[in-house]
């Protein structure tokens, strides 16, 4: 936890139009951010959803009645228009800049109206008296600019009456009866325990405060008005969507999901950054991940032996045996690498390449370098894989092998031992857990559940640390 005042400095780049021309000036701006901004109201200002919107509060009573006046049987959908526009002129005001440019065509974009319907909102704001019109805009020069003029107390997300309204109990009335579904998967045994489990592990406070001080973070104060250099809105667009799930983790809000019952199962845990692992513990214990080594080449191997076996297929027993080998051993990729590959840097570089020119491309007679390597040495292997491709299409495999890694590591390891009271969840091929007991139950498992199959895998412990 921070106990004294942050002052950044950061550089911004701002757009400015001279002529017919565009330029971009870089420039150092402080920003100051105290102890009580960094804890209760960080997520205020960066945390979005679709249905959270910080806005005057003495705003939300009036543009609630006139919404249900104008729009009685689209309440919903044009209260958020409203708010949004609000929100958007609130984000963009600031001591130094109280007048804010509204651009329209972004409006439109986001909001999908007709610039008309954009017009509407802005004039009806304005009626209501809680935006005023500074000054008028010249098509494709300027925007026009406006004030806010309620300077009440900034409330989050809908309160108040929308809550009341028809249309809005009507949508939450389908969300619970979904929720209530015992068929979906958020709602089984294993995945409530999943749940109880993430809740409770912790981030520690510095992860905030190193994610304040990245140069890229007052960016995400600015509101889509503001047109910045393409390199920077990627910046932009990564920083928000590592900090949007950390937020997300700090705030409970924590989301399950598998496709069709079959696939991966995915969590706030299993996408986060692999620097941000480890800032998490449960109750002081740092979290310890269970690896396999020469996962996803592993993996095929004991979904083309199922594969075969179901199918008919016959399994060349030579290369699968070599095959098998090599990735028991941890030293599958290392079979083909040359040079400067073997280097511990570029390892990682390799494997993806290796693995995306092999496993998950298109079937064709381009000759890749690294296919060409992996059919020397398998060639009945790689038949097998490209008649999969076929038969199935090349998304189609990827989404056989990622059911095949989701049966072993979801189904028969992570998922029964939750019900058994163990705590852990899974990163797709890894089992997660703070307790070194669990992991080493885990990997009995794993062992098990491959030896099945013959093959027997080459584990790693790592410390999220």
């Amino acid at each position: 936890m921070l106990t004294e005042p942050l002052s950044l400095k950061v550089y911004c780049i701002v757009d400015v139009r001279v002529g017919d021309f565009k330029i971009f000036i870089s420039s150092v701006v402080s920003v100051y951010l105290s102890p009580l901004y960094l804890t209760s109201e960080l997520s205020f200002f960066l945390y979005m959803s679709k249905y959270n919107f910080r806005i005057p509060k003495d705003s939300i009573p009036i543009i609630e009645n006139f919404v249900k006046k104008t729009y009685p049987k689209s309440f919903e959908s044009n209260l958020c228009r409203y708010f949004y526009v609000l929100e958007y002129v609130y984000l963009g005001s600031h001591n130094h800049r109280l007048v804010v440019p509204i651009n329209r065509d972004f409006i439109v974009e986001y909001l999908k109206i007709s610039r008309k319907n954009a017009s509407i909102i802005i004039k009806s704001l304005c009626d209501l008296g809680i935006l005023k019109k500074e000054s008028s805009g010249k098509f494709g020069v300027r925007s026009s600019t406006y004030r806010l003029l309620d300077k009440s107390e900034i409330a989050l997300s809908i309160p108040f009456e929308v809550f009341e309204h028809k249309a809005t109990k009507n949508i939450i009335e389908r969300r619970n009866l979904n929720r209530k579904d015992k068929m979906r998967f958020e709602n089984t045994l294993e995945a409530q325990k999943l749940l109880h489990y993430l809740s409770s592990i912790s981030i520690d406070n510095s992860l905030l405060s190193n994610i304040i001080s990245n140069p890229i973070f007052p960016f995400t104060f600015l509101s889509p008005y503001r047109v910045q250099h393409k390199s920077v809105i990627e910046d932009i667009k990564q920083f928000k969507s590592k900090f949007k799930n950390i937020v997300s983790i700090s705030q409970g809000d924590i989301f399950i999901k598998r496709n069709n019952g079959r696939g991966r199962v995915y969590t706030n845990f299993s996408v986060m950054s692999k620097e941000h692992r480890p800032y998490m513990s449960y109750k002081g214990s740092k979290m310890k991940n269970l690896d396999i080594s020469n996962s996803q080449p592993l993996i095929f191997c004991a979904f083309l032996k199922k594969y075969c076996i179901e199918n008919s297929i016959k399994l060349p027993k030579e290369e699968y045996e070599y095959y098998k080998e090599l990735v028991e051993s941890g030293l599958f990729y290392e079979r083909f690498m040359e040079g400067d590959e073997f280097n511990p840097e570029n390892r990682k570089d390799f494997k993806i390449a290796f693995f995306g020119s092999v496993f998950y491309t298109k079937v064709s007679k381009v000759p890749y370098e690294l296919r060409k390597r992996f059919v020397k040495v398998f060639p009945k292997i790689y038949q097998i894989m490209d008649d999969i491709k076929i038969k199935h299409g090349n998304d189609g495999f990827a989404l056989l092998m990622q059911e095949e890694e989701a049966r072993i590591i979801w189904d028969e390891v992570n998922a029964p031992m939750l019900k058994e009271g163990y705590l852990c969840y899974n990163i797709y091929d890894s089992i997660v857990s703070h307790d070194i007991d669990t992991i080493r139950e885990a990997e009995t498992r794993l062992k098990s559940e491959f030896g099945k199959l013959g093959i027997n895998p080459t584990f790693k412990l790592e410390v999220f640390e």
